[in-house]
């Protein structure tokens, strides 16, 4: 296994991946909807990214 990568490297991959598919989706429609879990991070994604 690669030391290099960790739980929280994973973790911020997926995030990246999240952040340009929510960025493309707002390019192409005017309302987008972030659905997950309670306490999944929606809401701060959504603040970060607008």
């Amino acid at each position: 296994m690669n030391s290099d990568i960790t739980p929280l490297v994973i973790l911020l991959m997926i995030r990246r991946a999240i952040e340009t598919e929510f960025l493309t989706l707002l390019r192409e429609f005017p309302v987008v909807t972030v659905l997950g879990p309670r306490q999944a991070g929606k809401t701060t994604l959504v603040r970060k990214l607008l």
